[in-house]
């Protein structure tokens, strides 16, 4: 029966926050003659507002918070009834972005995001005290956020190990060490071995041939191939001031380039 309760709550409240988003539209649309700068301005801090609390729904401190807070609730539930108000408060906490967010998107953004359900299932579950479903669902929440940062900062670490692994792969297999190297000199191409050449020289590259180093382009303009596991192979135009990369193959035009890394 709470259970019930609680849901005709949330919807309530639910309905109440939509129609104030509606009202609010429409008073928004008296509102198109304000000034470019004071638009450009409130969009940039709403859009700071949302990202700082985008920013404290990945930290690892509010999902500890929250999964404490789970636990008194689910052991107020179970065990000692008092405990689930010992919840309370730090469910309030956590939800704190969450409510942020949700007052971003009605009072400032004007339009409707999840944040808003979020924050209205939150306020009707504690509402009607059922303590348990409202740190639970702040608990999934962050569980969520917490878990898919984890999972971009694996996907950036696996990724950059794929290409320092793949580039040393493709220089083996292409080369990427010459025996010699031409060198630009007083404006002359002079034949030098490798293991002479340092950072600062120009390298002249041709058609056909394989960059050894990694450098930046001086002169010239080339189109060239650049493996990388991560993307698709596909023919790019380099031009004076691009960088290349070492493994890079030149399918046509001719390159000066300065050196930057052996």
């Amino acid at each position: 029966m709470l259970l019930v309760t609680a849901c005709i709550a949330g919807g309530v409240t639910y309905a109440g926050l939509k129609t104030l988003v509606k009202l609010r539209l429409r008073k928004r649309k008296n509102w198109l003659i304000r000034v470019n700068d004071q638009a450009a301005d409130h969009a940039s801090s709403a859009a700071s507002d949302s990202s700082q609390a985008l920013d404290r729904s990945t930290d690892p401190l509010y999902f500890r918070l929250a999964s404490v807070s789970l636990g008194l609730s689910t052991a107020g539930s179970l065990i000692y009834a008092p405990l689930g108000l010992v919840s309370v408060p730090l469910t309030v906490y956590v939800s704190l972005p969450v409510f942020e967010n949700a007052y971003t998107a009605l009072f400032k953004e004007v339009r409707f995001k999840m944040a808003i359900v979020h924050a209205t299932i939150v306020v009707g579950t504690l509402a009607t005290q059922h303590y348990v479903y409202a740190s639970l669902f702040n608990w999934f929440h962050y569980y969520l956020a917490f878990a898919a940062e984890q999972l971009r900062a694996f996907n950036r670490v696996l990724t950059a190990e794929l290409e320092h692994s793949y580039r040393q792969f493709m220089s083996q297999v292409y080369g990427a060490s010459p025996r010699t190297v031409w060198v630009m000199t007083s404006g002359v191409g002079v034949e030098i071995p490798f293991e002479d050449l340092r950072v600062g020289d120009v390298i002249v590259v041709s058609a056909g041939e394989v960059v050894p180093v990694e450098g930046t382009i001086v002169e010239g303009t080339a189109e060239v191939v650049q493996f990388r596991p991560t993307r698709a192979v596909r023919p790019l135009e380099k031009r004076p001031g691009d960088s290349v990369v070492p493994s890079t193959m030149i399918l046509s035009g001719k390159m000066n380039i300065r050196v930057v890394h052996l």
